[in-house]
């Protein structure tokens, strides 16, 4: 099935000098989730265009220079009939069966005015909510399915596990009745989670919250799944909303 993937740039890039395919030259969180899935499924049949506030709609695989353009209200007015024929140009070339649009919030406006404005019976669907939520969309759709936290067919529930160069030896239940200590004390802001959560007796927690109250770490030290491995390798059951 014709897939095509509709993101934007991101301002995290390399510094190489010289071309380079647009896909390269892009680090953000999102870029590195596409790159692993092309790297994991090289003959997906994926098409990606890319929305730059230099270029426009630019091809993944098209060579580009470095540069660093933010998106003004000036630039947003002046890429929107630049997109719009690019996008038009570029559904009438292949019939798409599904797209999805995954876009920070100063380049939704632009790419919705010319997604609003062009005829095609793909299926579209956009990320949205804040980034964190929006990457956990992306995954998915380009997967099929979320993302598997748990032991290898076979393994058993570890008595411990490191995350960081911190040695977590609790069981599943001694997790469980900290988090419920912690919930009871008020302690940091549990409910501050995108996609994965873990119910403590029916209150959902982030697992970023819950790997912190466990190691005394700072959230900013380790990632969202980083935790819900760490939780799943200790018998903890992490869900998704």
């Amino acid at each position: 099935m014709q897939r095509l993937l509709m993101t934007s740039c991101s301002a995290r890039k390399r510094t190489d000098a010289g071309l380079m395919p647009a896909l390269e030259w892009y680090d953000g969180p999102s870029f590195r989730v596409l790159r692993r899935f092309l790297a994991q499924h090289p003959l997906d049949q994926l098409d990606t265009v890319i929305l730059s506030a230099r270029f426009g709609l630019v091809d993944s695989a098209e060579r580009i220079p470095y540069y660093n353009q933010p998106l003004t209200c000036e630039g947003m007015q002046a890429l929107q009939p630049v997109v719009k024929a690019a996008v038009e140009q570029r559904l009438q070339a292949k019939p798409y069966k599904e797209i999805f649009v995954c876009v920070s919030r100063p380049y939704a406006r632009v790419l919705g005015i010319a997604l609003d404005r062009t005829a095609t019976e793909a299926r579209i669907q956009v990320a949205t909510g804040q980034p964190g939520r929006r990457l956990s969309e992306l995954h998915d759709w380009l997967h099929g399915h979320g993302p598997a936290f748990g032991n290898r067919l076979g393994d058993s529930v570890a008595s411990h596990a490191r995350i960081r160069g911190v040695e977590v030896a609790l069981s599943a239940e001694d997790i469980l009745e900290l988090a419920r200590r912690a919930l009871a004390e008020h302690r940091g802001d549990p409910a501050r989670f995108q996609s994965w959560f873990v119910n403590i007796d029916g209150t959902r927690v982030g697992p970023k919250w819950l790997v912190t109250q466990m190691t005394g770490l700072a959230s900013s030290r380790f990632g969202a799944s980083d935790a819900c491995r760490l939780l799943a390798r200790l018998g903890v059951p992490v869900e998704r909303q």
